[in-house]
């Protein structure tokens, strides 16, 4: 069963597009806002990058035959420091609520973990 007109169709309509019969017509002013300031920031970013697409291809080979590859793979000296500066962040607000994290466990969970019976 088919519930939305395009669905039958080979190629969905673009959610940009205000030709042809699409059904739900989306100016692209709806996404100023949003995607829009992207779409408008790329062109400025061409070149600029500090990465290597040779490189970077070359390296997503490499993760392609790794036997396990990273969950979450970095490309580029900017990849890198805002991966550093996050992981930071995170080590930052883990100490400040270490306290009330580990505060929550049962009073046994030592005894516990180490194969104790707390039962009396």
């Amino acid at each position: 069963m088919h519930i939305l007109p395009w669905m039958n169709s080979s190629r969905a309509p673009s959610m940009n597009s205000t030709a042809g019969n699409t059904p739900f017509p989306v100016p692209r002013s709806y996404y100023a806002a949003t995607s829009g300031a992207v779409r408008d920031m790329v062109p400025g970013l061409d070149h600029t990058q500090p990465g290597d697409p040779v490189k970077g291809a070359a390296a997503v080979l490499v993760l392609a035959d790794a036997d396990v590859p990273p969950l979450r793979a970095q490309s580029g000296s900017d990849c890198v420091a805002e991966l550093d500066r996050k992981i930071a962040g995170l080590r930052a607000e883990s100490a400040a609520w270490r306290h009330l994290a580990l505060s929550t466990d049962r009073d046994d969970a030592r005894a516990l973990a180490r194969g104790e019976s707390t039962k009396r």
